[in-house]
């Protein structure tokens, strides 16, 4: 599986900007997470940044029948190809932590566009 290649243990912090919503499903997005755990360090600190299915007030962000799997138009030199989105609904970012017992929740919240989970590290995975 692909991994960051990076030592266990040696990094400070994360931000984690966009990333994870590129990510095809739950078994990815959680390697993805797992792997940011452990290269940082206990105390270390993650920021985790996704796109939301819900814009400001919480209604869908692209309208009521958008599925969270989303192909967005986009336009690449002189091509239009479709890019890969997974949409978060609310709770989701925290359901995927919750399979993480060494960590510790901070702060979460929604900017209007994105939700968002600030982490310690408390213990790397050996």
């Amino acid at each position: 599986p692909p991994s960051l290649r990076r030592r266990q243990g040696c990094i400070d912090g994360v931000l984690c900007v966009s990333v994870i919503q590129h990510l095809p499903n739950k078994f990815r997005q959680l390697e993805a997470i797992q792997n940011l755990i452990r290269v940082c360090h206990r105390g270390s600190r993650i920021l985790l940044y996704v796109w939301s299915f819900e814009k400001e007030g919480l209604v869908p962000r692209y309208g009521p029948s958008t599925p969270q799997n989303y192909f967005m138009p986009w336009r690449i030199e002189d091509k239009n190809v479709e890019r890969f989105f997974y949409l978060f609904m609310n709770g989701e970012l925290e359901f995927l932590l919750s399979f993480f017992p060494a960590i510790r929740l901070l702060h979460r919240f929604f900017d209007g566009k994105n939700w968002c989970v600030e982490f310690e590290v408390l213990s790397p995975p050996c």
